[in-house]
């Protein structure tokens, strides 16, 4: 196992419907603590659901998971799979989150944009990618997020 390529996936429901500041303060909060740890990842929200995916080496995540499971934001954490892969997939990212329960705003649009385009660059073995997109259509219901909002 390679101790700096890990991933962690998990999905949980939101203690109360989430604003989009406290979206955002989750977000910095995660900005401003996980470098220290080596963890980079993606959150997405819909409408009181979590999906989060990290990367990282295997003690970072420990601490950044334990930090989750703490956390009273949540509850009825689910961790879909955990363990090594072959290399970071989002190493040059910090965190970021997509609030899907919004109307497609630009900001969302270029996070799953983003997804997207490392998505159809080839890196077509990324299951977090996949995973991610997945998570975001099944909660939508759009498919194609390389277009621009109107």
């Amino acid at each position: 196992m390679n101790p700096e390529a890990c991933r962690s996936v998990w999905v949980s429901t939101a203690a109360h419907p989430m604003s989009s500041q406290e979206l955002d303060g989750i977000v910095q909060h995660s900005k401003d603590f996980n470098p220290s740890v080596g963890v980079t990842g993606m959150l997405l929200y819909h409408d009181g659901n979590f999906f989060q995916y990290l990367e990282g080496p295997a003690r970072g995540l420990e601490v950044v998971m334990e930090r989750v499971r703490r956390s009273r934001r949540h509850h009825s954490l689910y961790i879909h799979f955990k363990g090594a892969i072959e290399r970071r997939h989002f190493g040059d990212w910090s965190m970021d989150v997509a609030d899907l329960s919004k109307p497609r705003t630009l900001k969302n649009a270029e996070q799953l944009r983003r997804l997207e385009q490392a998505w159809h660059n080839g890196d077509t073995t990324c299951v977090a990618v996949r995973l991610l997109l997945n998570f975001a259509e099944h909660m939508t219901g759009i498919g194609h997020w390389g277009q621009r909002p109107a």
